[in-house]
């Protein structure tokens, strides 16, 4: 119990305690309702009334990892021994993420790996939901195997002076992060028989997207 006397001291003292107890139950409320309203990634669409939709699981610039797992819809992160995993050599070159609505199992089984795309542009929180326009595509091949990346770009965050409609443009104003990202696959695993195959446009990456689609 809080004891105050008379003095105008006692009353402020006691005016900025409750006050602090309402923020602190006014932010935790608005916490609970974020996260109530946070869609279900499951039941999204490939694609939104203007672009592709994305949905970030590691921020430009971070190292930590997180995966979506489909079976709760949840972004979890990925945790060894308790503890959370990280990349050990370069920071992510861009936003990455996958795309709603798509896997690459062959079976269509909706619980599998979604289609991987990173989002050139600022950093954007994990969870984050964005339209996005497919820029092309990265092909490397990894342990033996042949994986894609897609490439795209925020709708909402294209740079007025040089928008990137599309993979020529990529090449022509984007020349550092094509050899930024190129360097962060050949490294970021550190594994000896990491291979850049190439790149290809945005109709080759939309092609990958058409054909991941999960069909009712």
């Amino acid at each position: 119990m809080l004891n105050l006397d008379a003095s105008p001291h006692g009353e402020v003292a006691y005016f900025q305690i409750n006050f602090v107890r309402y923020v602190k139950k006014w932010l935790l409320s608005g916490l609970w309702l974020c996260f109530s309203c946070q869609p279900d990634y499951r039941d999204l669409e490939p694609f939104g009334d203007n672009g592709l939709r994305v949905v970030i699981e590691m921020p430009a610039g971070s190292m930590d990892l997180f995966a979506f797992d489909g079976q709760s819809g949840d972004i979890l992160p990925i945790l060894k021994e308790g503890l959370q995993q990280s990349i050990d050599v370069l920071p992510f070159p861009a936003n990455f993420g996958f795309v709603p609505g798509t896997s690459l199992d062959v079976s269509g089984n909706s619980a599998g790996t979604p289609v991987r795309i990173m989002v050139i542009g600022p950093d954007l929180p994990t969870g984050t939901l964005t339209e996005t326009r497919l820029i092309g595509l990265l092909k490397v091949k990894e342990g033996g195997k042949e994986k894609q990346m897609l490439l795209a770009t925020p709708l909402t965050t294209t740079d007025p002076e040089q928008p990137l409609q599309g993979f020529q443009d990529f090449l022509l104003y984007r020349d550092s992060l094509k050899r930024a990202v190129e360097d962060w696959f050949v490294f970021y695993r550190n594994l000896p028989d990491t291979q850049i195959i190439g790149w290809d446009d945005e109709k080759a990456a939309l092609k990958v997207v058409q054909q991941a689609i999960l069909r009712d």
